[in-house]
């Protein structure tokens, strides 16, 4: 009866929490940052704002589509680590190999490489004043900000 099925819909809602799509880039973000070692809390703080800035875009674009959710959040943390090293001194290159450790996602692949330089052109959309003054100096040092002229091949040099 009408009645039974809406109990029983109900029960499942329940029983999986609500939660009827798959994991989005933000949960793969978040577990991907809470495993890998080598960040400082401020740090991490604000790769993680700024990952999930560039996956929010990325999202709405089309290419986004055919991209599985954790390669997207890859691309989206190794933006945000380059950023972070090209404003203070951080061991990128190795935060970037625990991450592919954990993950099991190599950015040397073809296809992982057009995917971080999307990323990268979509930060450089993303107003990086707004995201700096969220951040009680997360730097010691001055800031450079990555501009339209940086190639995404100068600034991501994957080995």
């Amino acid at each position: 009866e009408e009645q039974e099925i809406t109990t029983m819909e109900m029960m499942i809602l329940q029983a999986l929490d609500w939660r009827l799509s798959g994991p989005a880039p933000h949960d793969f973000i978040d577990i991907f940052l809470e495993v890998i070692p080598g960040l400082e809390t401020d740090h991490h703080d604000f790769v993680n704002y700024l990952s999930k800035a560039i996956a929010d875009v990325a999202v709405t674009r089309r290419s986004a589509v055919f991209q599985y959710p954790s390669e997207i959040a890859f691309g989206a943390i190794c933006c945000a680590l380059e950023y972070l090293n090209s404003i203070c001194a951080i061991d990128s290159r190795a935060i970037r190999h625990s991450l592919q450790d954990v993950s099991g996602i190599n950015c040397n692949s073809s296809s992982q490489k057009s995917i971080i330089e999307s990323m990268f052109h979509i930060m450089l959309e993303i107003p990086l004043d707004d995201l700096l003054s969220r951040f009680a100096r997360p730097i010691e040092t001055d800031i450079i900000s990555a501009s339209s002229e940086d190639s995404p091949t100068s600034i991501f040099r994957v080995v």
